[in-house]
């Protein structure tokens, strides 16, 4: 009576989001994110890390740290 159905996931292409952050401060800068709990450690002025997308807004509003949008840095 009820023919049988395949159901397959549909494809979804993911692209991979960077986000990073420059510090622009004089001395190192530690910052542990809230949301992943990972340890960012910005080693001196100009040191770029890329940073979990969840932990985003909270580093945005950090003292020092600047989002980088350009994509040649990635």
């Amino acid at each position: 009576m009820f023919d049988e159905v395949l159901l397959e996931s549909p494809k979804i292409a993911v692209e991979r989001i960077h986000i990073v952050f420059e510090y622009q401060g004089t001395t190192g800068k530690m910052v542990v994110g809230p949301r992943s709990r990972r340890r960012y450690f910005f080693r001196g002025r100009g040191f770029r890390l890329e940073v979990d997308p969840r932990d985003r807004p909270y580093i945005a509003r950090m003292p020092h740290l600047k989002q980088i949008f350009d994509e040649a840095v990635l």
